[in-house]
């Protein structure tokens, strides 16, 4: 069934002024199709209306309204669904976006609407009957001139729900209770929000819908005035509210702003600070159109909300922008670090601010319940100062808890308000304290080689911050000791309060070739009961004969020197070459030259291994010149590096 619209000219509908306006949803709604659900106006009761209602693209007011108040609250039944109070708050900002009316949502409610309010409902009949599945009542009236719908009522059949239209419906309504009649003609090809039949697909306002909500938000809101506000900031004793705002039509003038608490507080300055990004979005307007207030802080803890509203050139406030800020007067910070810090110790760091002062705060320190620390929080924390400038930066603590004994504690920290002198908890830790067995680690055999090097480590013992002894074995059998007093940083980072004199180091050497397996063990102090293996690594000791190469022979008148590398597996020092010349000894050399391409390909042994050892007296003509690497420790023999044919002129 296709209703007539209201007061539209050419039509046979009668011009009405309703004191009371019913426009509901008469059709039976079949969820699991597409079709379109159709909606009737039918006017409750009725008089003359002396206004002609507008005409735009795309829409028509109801009789008698031509425009809609700014600041409207929107209000919901208790027992209104949480995916119906999502619906609301969105279809709410696309009026807000469209409008400029800054229509509120405000406190639940189970009264009529008073003026300049919405309530809406989900009940199992709506006011318009059983078979409407949605409804919207509207009183309209006079106001500064212009027709307006002072309070509205909005139901949506709760047997919508879960059906697919209720955006569809809850957009219908919510159109009327601003003041949108039907418009039952397609507008850009496509059929409106405000059609006098709803589609699923109609999920948010159409073109013509925001036109119509434009409209009707240009009596009372001066629609050029462009602002926002950037930041809400609780200071000692106020909230600070900035932002910048500017009127597109007279875009030099620096207007008056109005900061206020919704039911609370309000405080007015000149929007003519230095904002030079505005400038760069708007050069039209320049830069002086920043603005920052102070508001009085609500005593009450609580989130409230702050608007914005700005006087434009014609005189008329309209109402910007709006943000919730949590109030709070309890101190409020963080505990960053909590951990053991040395022998029988806790460290406690962070930060902590009271909204009510600049003052440093006072902070305490309970472990397992008992009080073991305080200190004021007036270190420098310059990082806490960028996000709180106006409390500056003497705000940090660090506390250490000291004769805590082993095991797992409960640690919290406490600041003092400055208000009401209670201590506010800031938060709880829990720290385990150990003592008693050293603890460590055997990390490495170096340096990775085929020769062990070293074995390398730290250890800690839990009672002292004094480095301990560390006993090795290699297989099975003891095999030297050391003190763990090297320093280590990056352990000290992990376990601070202990200093970072806890690496140790073992020299292996004279090792027979093959593999062995080094243990570590830490020798324990005071508490405790046993010395702790710290680990054990398996590695290859290799061992035989020498191994190398003769490269080269350079002859010259009665001489020749000959030229390579020998390494014996068994050591890292240089190894004895002896020379034979035409099967006679000629000469002896320690293999101690530098040879870096030997050390990149037998790491482990490092580079001192090259040889070049000359023989002098020789008679001219051809000699056979043989090189043997000398053999030490393992292996059975000397071996031949090689024999080369040398020619001496």
């Amino acid at each position: 069934m296709v209703a007539s619209s209201p007061g539209r000219p050419g039509r046979s509908a009668p011009r009405r002024l309703a004191v009371i306006l019913v426009w509901f949803l008469a059709a039976v709604l079949t969820p699991s199709s597409a079709s379109a659900i159709e909606l009737t106006a039918t006017p409750a009761t009725a008089v003359s209306a002396p206004a002609v209602p507008a005409e735009g693209d795309g829409f028509w007011f109801m009789a008698g309204v031509n425009a809609t108040r700014v600041g409207r609250v929107v209000r919901m039944a208790p027992d209104t669904p949480a995916s119906v109070r999502t619906l609301v708050a969105e279809i709410v900002r696309q009026i807000n976006d469209a409008s400029g009316a800054g229509v509120l949502i405000g406190p639940d409610t189970t009264a009529a609407p008073t003026a300049d309010e919405i309530v809406v409902r989900v009940p199992t009949v709506t006011v318009c009957g059983p078979a409407a599945a949605g409804c919207a009542s509207n009183a309209v009236a006079t106001a500064g001139g212009f027709g307006v719908v002072t309070n509205a009522v909005v139901e949506m059949k709760r047997d919508l729900l879960g059906s697919g239209y209720e955006a569809a419906v809850l957009l219908h309504e919510m159109g009327h209770a601003m003041g949108l009649g039907h418009y039952d003609d397609p507008y850009g090809d496509t059929m409106q929000v405000m059609w006098n039949s709803v589609l699923p697909d109609m999920t948010s306002y159409r073109s013509g819908d925001r036109n119509g909500l434009n409209a009707l938000g240009a009596a009372f809101t001066n629609r050029n005035v462009r602002g926002t506000i950037d930041v809400t900031r609780t200071t000692p004793g106020g909230i600070t509210v900035a932002g910048w705002t500017f009127d597109a039509d007279t875009p030099q003038d620096q207007l008056e702003v109005k900061a206020s608490i919704a039911g609370g507080s309000s405080v007015t300055g000149l929007a003519n600070g230095y904002r030079p990004d505005v400038a760069r979005v708007f050069p039209e307007a320049g830069p002086n159109h920043g603005y920052s207030v102070t508001l009085p802080t609500p005593t009450a803890d609580g989130s409230i909300r702050i608007c914005l509203t700005v006087t434009g050139h014609n005189g008329q406030p309209v109402m910007t922008a709006c943000r919730q800020h949590l109030v709070t007067h309890q101190p409020f910070g963080n505990i960053e670090l909590a951990k053991q810090d040395g022998p029988r110790a806790i460290a406690i760091s962070g930060w902590a601010i009271d909204p009510d002062t600049a003052d440093p705060t006072q902070i305490a320190v309970t472990v397992d319940g008992v009080r073991r620390a305080s200190a004021t929080a007036n270190v420098a924390r310059p990082d806490v100062a960028r996000v709180y400038p106006e409390y500056g930066d003497r705000h940090g603590f660090s506390l250490l808890a000291p004769d805590i004994s082993g095991g797992v504690h409960t640690v919290c920290v406490f600041a003092s308000d400055a208000s009401t002198a209670n201590p506010v908890g800031l938060g709880c830790r829990t720290v385990t304290v150990r003592t008693g067995d050293p603890f460590g680690n055997l990390e490495a055999v170096g340096p990775g080689g085929l020769v062990p090097l070293w074995i390398s480590g730290w250890t800690i013992d839990p009672d002292t911050p004094s480095p301990v002894d560390v006993h090795l074995y290699i297989d099975g059998r003891w095999a030297q000791s050391t003190e763990a007093s090297l320093p280590r940083l990056d352990v000290a980072r992990v376990h601070p309060g202990f200093g970072a004199d806890h690496g140790f180091r073992f020299s292996l050497g004279g090792l027979v070739a093959g593999v062995h397996t080094a243990c570590a063990y830490a020798i324990n102090v005071d508490g405790g009961t046993s010395n702790p293996l710290l680990g054990c690594r398996r590695f290859l000791t290799p061992g035989g004969d020498p191994f190398g190469n003769f490269e080269a022979i350079v002859t010259g008148p009665g001489r020749a020197t000959v030229s390579g590398w020998v390494i014996d597996p068994d050591m890292t020092d240089p190894a004895s070459v002896h020379v034979y010349v035409d099967g006679r000894f000629g000469a002896i050399s320690l293999a101690g030259g530098s040879r870096p391409d030997v050390a990149a390909a037998y790491q482990g042994y490092g580079d001192r291994h090259g040889f070049s050892v000359t023989i002098d007296n020789l008679s001219r003509g051809g000699h056979d010149v043989c090189v043997f690497g000398m053999n030490v420790a393992t292996g059975s023999a000397n071996t031949l590096l090689g024999c080369r044919r040398g020619f001496v002129p």
